[in-house]
């Protein structure tokens, strides 16, 4: 049922975008931005490497901090300790418990993409996808857009392909990635517009789309043994990238490449932080552990990085210790000012203990704040 001025919007036709082919695309870029790109990458992979050695899972920690950002841009906001507590408890707002799914979903389909092909970009849709709308799963059959109204696509800010074209496009950006000449960061960006200008799904194709840069800078040698949070680079330039895609989707290339680069910039600034925040945090634990030589304890704090809210049962599965070993380790490291005992707001039910390790929520918080992390780094 439908007013007398909806109706009259809805036109007889409307007109869908009819995606350039860009296998072969060769980009005609600015000679400064192609270096700029260049020197990123190259920063990128030292990054990366110095990784190799650290004995912290702080790829972990950075996958949870890209999940939240990405979330941000899809106007899902929450802290970092909600989000975390959402691991083991509904006793949080619903906007901290679909967070905390896209980060097991992000975790699940970073794990699901083995190469940039047309398998892996429909696995990592489906894990991002199959517990929030299982039914949206798959390449669509039915036409989309983006803003407007969700009566029709008229008036919508884009109108992406018929159905019918997605998979011949698919087959051409999976073509065009494995064949490009160009410097890998100038790929990525071209590959990532691309993408989101076929849309070739009927929901996800945000996080779809930021997910594979991260394929992409795999496959690449880029990043290898860690997932930036790359999100959290591009909600520092929001305003730019969407106005870079709808750039791309008039045929203007330059700008995507260029908010692409500095957001992968960014997300090295942000990354370094990360790194030598929580390489101090482990050596202060470190330092308080003195010279007490229990296993148990001492493999805590690894779990901390990755999980920065826990209770008892989580413990004990994740360490593989007994209930009284675990009461022993959270108790000890209570007492060193490592966790902090809490207990969930309960509303209706039992209230449940749990731990929170708050110089790790501290670090995941202050990257919420990215204007202060943003400082001089490669350029």
């Amino acid at each position: 049922m439908l007013s007398r001025s909806q109706r009259a919007r809805v036109r007889p036709t409307y007109e869908a975008a009819v995606p350039a082919r860009i296998s072969g695309l060769v980009p005609a870029l600015p000679q400064g931005l192609v270096d700029r790109a260049c020197r990123i990458a190259l920063a990128l992979t030292r990054f990366d490497e110095s990784l190799h050695a650290l004995n912290i899972d702080l790829p972990a920690l950075m996958l949870r901090s890209e999940s939240a950002a990405s979330s941000h841009i899809e106007h899902l906001t929450s802290s970092a300790r909600n989000i975390a507590l959402a691991e083991i408890t509904e006793d949080v707002s619903r906007n901290a418990r679909t967070i905390a799914a896209n980060v097991a979903a992000m975790q699940r389909a970073m794990e699901a993409a083995s190469d940039f092909s047309i398998e892996s970009i429909r696995a990592i849709q489906a894990r991002l996808m199959e517990d929030c709308a299982p039914r949206l799963v798959g390449v669509r059959d039915q036409q989309v857009w983006v803003g407007g109204t969700g009566i029709s696509p008229h008036g919508a800010r884009f109108v992406p392909p018929r159905a019918a074209r997605v998979p011949e496009l698919l087959g051409d950006l999976v073509a065009y990635v494995h064949t490009s000449t160009a410097p890998a960061l100038v790929t990525c960006a071209i590959a990532h517009a691309q993408f989101e200008t076929i849309h070739p799904f009927a929901d996800g194709n945000g996080r779809t789309g930021r997910a594979l840069l991260h394929v992409m800078l795999a496959e690449a040698g880029i990043l290898t043994q860690s997932s930036l949070p790359v999100s959290a680079g591009l909600l520092h330039h929001a305003d730019e990238y969407f106005e870079a895609l709808g750039a791309y989707q008039s045929g203007e290339v330059e700008p995507i490449v260029s908010v692409v680069v500095s957001s992968l910039r960014d997300a090295l600034v942000i990354g370094q932080w990360l790194k030598a925040e929580v390489v101090a945090l482990m050596e202060e634990w470190r330092e308080r552990f003195g010279g007490r030589a229990d296993a148990a304890i001492r493999r805590l704090p690894a779990l901390l990085v990755r999980h920065p809210v826990v209770d008892g049962p989580m413990v004990a599965r994740e360490l593989g210790i007994s209930a009284p070993t675990m009461r022993k380790v959270l108790d000890e490291a209570a007492s060193l000012g490592i966790l902090s005992l809490r207990t969930t707001r309960g509303a209706g039910r039992r209230r449940k203990p749990y731990y929170q390790a708050d110089a790790v929520l501290e670090v995941l918080e202050e990257v919420a704040r990215l204007p202060m992390l943003i400082r001089e780094g490669p350029s």
